[in-house]
């Protein structure tokens, strides 16, 4: 590439030579001892914005270098400049690693070059790493409380020093101060359980009954959608054990008999086209999504194929909801297969997001409440 001088900016182009006035052509100016560029230095007859372009660069932790056809790079002169063979290389390094930058989406690629920084960086941190970047939780639904805005601000400053683990737990406060605070939660007595945020919102038995309501206002959210779809022909269980009266097909009694797990959330019979819909609902806390998805599969594996056995075609739809309102990446897709419109599935997803928020607050309100 080539950088052209203009009256107000610089421009990159290609490899071939372009009219223009004489002494526009920029100069690479000679070096400080300490190795940066020397922006005092005149050019061609004008001021040249290399020194600034080579500021942003180094900002960018990128390094810029004349290369011939070769890309070997080559000695600055007045000939090398003005030479159209010769381009300019651009090499980026990202986390200790140096990538050399295409000529085309190089802003893209210097975007995503920053924002794995950014992510490396969030990795590195003691408490705030265990929620950066979770690779099992779709992006674009779980972040709707933020975007949300009849929401009392109360609760997006819940969830914002919820997600950077900077609220008041046991743990956090002996962290913060380790002789005047232990890290233990005073629910367990002996047990020594520390208290962190994913034991507030998901593991402590003094808050189960709100666990419960938070969950089953998800379940109810979800279903309601469902069901607007389906034709009053389809038998819907909701909390109920799956029994062989559910299917036509079925002659023998006991085939669920010996089956443990057999009673999900909803399960959806269409007797006419023969399919068998389990749906599971689930809020674990958002570093294990993917953790709780498996389980889910595995615990429902003997019931989906007794109904595949009986000749029906059976889909498991499992939906998993972050305490935090982080979505599990399959959450959509799910939705989809159970007859919504992609877009209503995304709707649906953030509500349930921000209902799992919601839920999450109550929980850690009533753990303020019980020991300020």
């Amino acid at each position: 590439m080539i950088c052209q001088r203009t009256r107000s900016s610089f421009s990159v182009l290609g490899p071939k030579k372009t009219r223009g006035p004489p002494g526009l052509w920029v100069r690479c100016f000679g070096r400080k001892p300490s190795g940066k560029l020397d922006s005092r230095s005149p050019g061609c007859g004008v001021w040249s914005d290399w020194p600034d372009l080579n500021g942003f660069c180094c900002w960018a932790d990128v390094s810029l270098e004349w290369a011939g056809t070769n890309s070997e790079a080559v000695e600055v002169s007045e000939e090398v400049i003005s030479d159209p063979s010769i381009s300019v290389r651009a090499t980026v390094n990202v986390c200790g690693t140096e990538h050399q930058l295409p000529l085309t989406n190089a802003q893209g690629h210097l975007l995503g070059a920053q924002q794995q920084r950014q992510r490396q960086q969030w990795t590195e941190w003691r408490l705030q790493r265990k929620l950066a970047c979770l690779p099992d939780a779709d992006h674009s639904v779980s972040h709707a409380v933020f975007k949300n805005v009849a929401l009392d601000e109360n609760i997006v400053s819940f969830v914002l020093k919820a997600r950077l683990q900077v609220l008041p737990t046991k743990l956090n406060l002996s962290i913060w101060f380790p002789s005047r605070h232990a890290p233990h939660c005073v629910h367990h007595g002996d047990d020594q359980i520390a208290e962190t945020m994913s034991h507030i919102l998901n593991g402590c038995h003094a808050y189960k009954g709100l666990y419960i309501s938070r969950h089953d206002r998800i379940v109810d959210l979800t279903l309601k959608d469902i069901v607007s779809i389906l034709r009053s022909s389809i038998l819907l269980c909701k909390h109920s054990a799956v029994k062989p009266s559910m299917f036509s097909l079925c002659s023998n009694d006991s085939v669920f008999s010996n089956i443990t797990a057999n009673t999900p959330h909803v399960v959806v019979v269409n007797d006419n086209h023969k399919e068998v819909f389990i749906l599971e609902v689930s809020c674990a806390f958002d570093d294990s999504l993917d953790e709780a998805f498996l389980t889910k599969v595995l615990k429902y594996q003997q019931l989906k194929q007794t109904s595949l056995q009986l000749g029906y075609k059976c889909k498991l739809l499992i939906f998993i909801f972050g305490s935090l309102g982080h979505v599990h990446r399959l959450v959509v897709r799910g939705l989809q297969m159970a007859g919504l419109s992609k877009r209503r599935a995304k709707q649906l997803a953030r509500y349930c997001s921000v209902s799992a928020v919601i839920g999450g607050r109550s929980v850690w309100r009533r753990r303020c409440f019980l020991y300020p």
